[in-house]
């Protein structure tokens, strides 16, 4: 029978992989230096076996992660899988940097074949292509949950069958997740884990592995233990819930004359109230009239007063008016606006001629203009002294032989100064003319296409300044250039005394400036003067008219003012009236409103009668409702702190919903001892035998797992660990639970209630169990322990495999420990099932030779790495990385190793 499981894992564009390719079948050892990227090539197995991301371990982040394995749509992930049905693949493809680098899982039927995902060129396919090419064998999308239905056989798959993952029991994948994580990356196995372990994959042969003492015991329990303290407390409190009694029967009478007091005292709180509104009703309508006939009387008052402002404003502003016209005759009596007007116009003159020097002062920074005086003076003295020697200059007698052009080529090679020098002492001293002009014709043979070349060197004379052979050959441009640098002299130093005068001449600017704008003003209010002086008669003859309406206007308002202080006065006597009767229909309500009203549950009895002197006097019906209140307060409390009384001493036990519930429960308790006396016995003999049976069936499961404790170590025992000559799993039970589970099993025999001293002393241990323990779990009962025997006899004990002796023993051990426990959640199915062993250079031969085997033994393929070979596996793997990328292919990094018998 073939063995289930993946047969071959391949990686395109994944990773550091450009295209990788292992075998499962067989040990594999993947070879290579650090970092080539031989664990991620192993670790890449959570994405078949692992359904949630969420639960995979790498060396780096979820989203890292998957950037790695997944850079771009032509990313994928394979795994060719020899299945119940055939073979199968199963798929990881990238979706690419716009969505998260996340990646979907895909299968279809059939093996893995490069020319589905590769062209002819080796380049990987466009996704569409590759779907296309596999959509006739079944091509199917899966979610996670499809994944783990395909796994395990069990939920909605999507109809894609692996059976990868044949569990004992349906809901053990979280563990075997769990598990299979583990392994990949050799985590810590604690002691808790290892224990749920034990438990979970042997859950089927426990008869009771957990004992829900709260939810089967506890009920029963209580009811024993209770049943015995609720007579003595019952007898304790006999003669106080008595007294009670008789206080809740007083009370229930004032609470049937209440309502009736109450009834009588709304309705003669009704007649007076109404009566009280009747007066209140006719002050009401005679303040609203007086109030009408004074809010009239105020608006005329408010627009006669409102007239007499405007009049007042009005004739005040004309006599205003009128008082600055006669100042501005006085002022302009000898005034001459042609003159001023003249004044006015000089100065703007002035002002705009200084402003002009001002601007052209400040158009240039003072050194600025004092270095350019500088440099124009000193040119314009070359200048002139040129004009004195340009008839004897060198440049004259070379011009005789030489036209501009070619002496203006020939001085851009040498010092153009040497032109303006006289011809003879002091300057140029021509010894020898002849030579001078032939080696200066030498000089122009040797220019040919705008530059000079000889042996040793090649000048473009455009990259050179030419010299201004004008001056040198005309006198008048000479003298044109020292004008222009004269009057460029006296330019710059009319500015620098300009700048120098800057401060006072703008003194000088905004003081005219002043002058002007109180000249433009004087003449601006000299015709406003006129203006108003043609108005002055018709304002004179207003303001006259409005004096006399200012009188009419406040003879009015006198009268007004007394009519409403009469008003004022008739209102505040209403007012008065009015408050007085508010007084007294508050002092009413308040008296009435201290009395808060019976409960509506106390209800009126008709047949309650009331003392004929009450009828109709609210004070006497106050007066007596409130004592009666008073005494109904008083009971209640002694009523309710009594009830409370009870019921603490009885320890809850009289809690109802309402107190007259509890009242009528406490009355019904009191007769009711002896029957309570006989429900006790009842419950004891049930109680002792359930829990009797169930601990019987814990302590039984607690032997089944020291079988398979035993089990386990009958398989360590057969693989080799060096240097231990054993290595066993321990099972040590819990001493207290111990001694529990028998304690529980003697008080079965026990005759009921034959001892009563120790009928009591086991309810004592029975509750103490209950109340700290609500569930006795099988894992509550032992630990496990590690224990290794080395070859001198000495044996330890280590509570985890964190490390045990060494590193090399420990990596043995937990490997071994991590594929038994794997193994048997996994039950009998004939499955395998990779797994990786990074650095395997550091177990010696014998141990690394032991894992091999018992992982094969226990149908687990191991997939070891080392940066050394090692002839442990049957399949050796060479990593080599060409500019940061491998390429792994079976023909060209593949080495198997053929064993002999002695070697199989």
């Amino acid at each position: 029978m073939s063995v289930v499981g993946p047969t071959r894992l391949v990686l395109l564009r994944a990773g550091k992989y450009d295209y990788g390719e292992v075998e499962l079948t067989r040990p594999l050892h993947l070879v290579g230096p650090n970092n080539v990227g031989k664990t991620s090539l192993i670790a890449a197995l959570q994405f078949l076996y692992i359904d949630d991301q969420r639960h995979m371990h790498f060396a780096r982040d979820l989203a890292d992660t998957r950037r790695y394995y997944f850079p771009d749509p032509s990313s994928y992930v394979l795994f060719e899988c020899l299945t119940p049905a055939g073979f199968q693949v199963l798929g990881v493809q990238g979706l690419g940097p716009l969505k998260q680098y996340e990646f979907q899982r895909f299968a279809y039927r059939g093996r893995f074949e490069p020319e589905d995902f590769l062209d002819a060129e080796r380049r990987v396919r466009e996704p569409d292509e590759v779907r296309a090419r596999l959509a006739p064998r079944g091509y199917a999308l899966l979610e996670p949950r499809h994944l783990r239905a395909a796994l395990t056989g069990l939920g909605d798959a999507r109809g894609v069958h692996l059976g990868l993952v044949p569990l004992r029991h349906r809901d053990h994948y979280p563990r075997f997740r769990a598990m299979f994580r583990n392994l990949l990356r050799l985590a810590h196995l604690r002691q808790e884990e290892l224990r749920e372990f034990f438990v979970e994959i042997h859950q089927a042969e426990f008869q009771q592995a957990e004992i829900d003492l709260e939810r089967d015991y506890a009920g029963q329990y209580d009811k024993v233990r209770r049943g015995a303290a609720e007579l003595a407390d019952l007898r304790a409190v006999e003669e106080e819930a008595r007294r009670l009694l008789e206080a809740a029967a007083r009370r229930r009478g004032l609470r049937r004359e209440l309502p009736a007091l109450w009834e009588a005292l709304g309705a003669a709180y009704a007649r007076d109230e109404a009566a009280d509104a009747t007066a209140l009703a006719d002050l009401g309508a005679r303040r609203a009239e007086v109030s009408q006939r004074h809010a009239r009387t105020e608006g005329e008052r408010r627009e006669l007063q409102e007239a007499l402002r405007r009049a007042a404003e009005e004739r005040g502003a004309l006599g205003e008016r009128l008082r600055e016209l006669d100042a501005q005759a006085a002022e302009f009596e000898t005034f001459l606006a042609p003159l001023e007007a003249e004044k006015r116009d000089r100065l703007e003159a002035d002002a705009e001629a200084l402003a002009v020097l001002l601007g052209r002062a400040q158009a240039e920074p003072a050194p600025r203009l004092e270095a350019r005086l500088a440099r124009n003076e000193a040119e314009l003295a070359r200048k002139r002294e040129l004009r004195e020697r340009l008839a004897g200059a060198l440049a004259a007698r070379l011009l005789e032989a030489f036209s501009p052009e070619d002496l203006g080529t020939v001085f851009r090679l040498g010092n153009p100064a040497l032109l303006g020098l006289p011809a003879g002492p002091g300057g140029v001293e021509l010894r020898d003319a002849a030579a001078l002009e032939a080696r200066l014709r030498d000089v122009l043979a040797r220019v040919e296409a705008g530059a000079y070349a000889d042996a040793a060197v090649r000048v473009a004379l455009a990259a050179l300044p030419a010299p201004e052979l004008a001056e040198y050959a005309d006198a008048a441009t000479v003298e044109e250039r020292i004008a222009e640098l004269a009057a460029e002299v006296e330019r710059d130093r009319a500015a620098l005394e300009a700048r120098r005068e800057a401060d006072r001449l703008r003194v000088r600017l905004e003081a005219l400036r002043r002058e002007r704008d109180a000249c433009a003003r004087r003449l601006l209010r000299h015709e406003a003067f006129r203006e108003r002086l043609a108005q002055a008669e018709g304002w004179r003859e207003r303001h006259g008219e409005l004096g006399r309406i200012e009188g009419e206007l406040g003879e009015r308002l006198e009268a007004l003012d007394r009519l409403r202080d009469e008003l004022t006065g008739e209102l505040r006597r209403l007012q008065g009236e009015e408050a007085a009767l508010a007084e007294r229909r508050r002092r009413r309500e308040e008296a009435v409103r201290r009395l808060a009203p019976p409960p509506s549950e106390w209800g009126a009895d008709p047949a309650v009668g009331l003392p004929p002197e009450l009828s109709g006097d609210l004070h006497a019906l106050a007066v007596r409702y409130a004592e009666g209140s008073r005494d109904e307060r008083r009971l209640a409390e002694q009523v309710e702190e009594g009830l409370r009384a009870v019921r603490a001493r009885t320890y809850g036990r009289l809690d109802r919903d309402t107190e007259e519930e509890g009242l009528s429960a406490l009355a019904e308790e009191l007769d009711a001892v002896a029957e309570k006396a006989r429900a006790v016995q009842a419950l004891w003999k049930a109680l002792a035998a359930g829990l009797t049976s169930a601990f019987r069936a814990l302590a039984r499961d607690l032997e089944t797992l020291e079988s398979r404790v035993d089990e386990l170590n009958r398989a360590l025992a057969k693989v080799s660990v060096s240097n231990l000559a054993r290595l066993r799993l321990l099972v040590r039970e819990h001493p207290e639970w111990t001694r529990r589970l028998k304690t529980v099993s003697v008080q079965e025999e026990m005759p009921l209630f034959g001892d009563r001293k120790a009928v009591d002393e086991a309810l004592a241990q029975l509750g103490n169990l209950l109340s700290h323990y609500p569930r006795v779990r099988l894992l509550d009962l032992f630990h496990l322990h590690f224990e290794i025997t080395t070859p001198d006899g000495a044996s330890r004990t280590y509570p985890h495999l964190d490390t045990i002796e060494s590193h090399g023993t420990t990596i043995t051990i937990k490997v071994l420990i991590n594929l038994l426990l794997l193994r048997g959640l996994l039950g009998r199915k004939e499955v395998s099932l990779p797994f990786y062993l990074d650095e395997v250079a550091s177990l010696d031969h014998e141990n690394l030779a032991g894992i091999v085997k018992k992982a094969q033994e226990l149908g687990f393929v191991p997939a070891l790495a080392s940066p050394e070979a090692m002839d442990a596996a049957d399949l050796l793997y060479f990593l080599a990385e060409r500019q940061g990328r491998v390429l792994l292919e079976p023909r060209t990094s593949l080495v198997r190793i053929q064993r002999g018998e002695e070697g199989e």
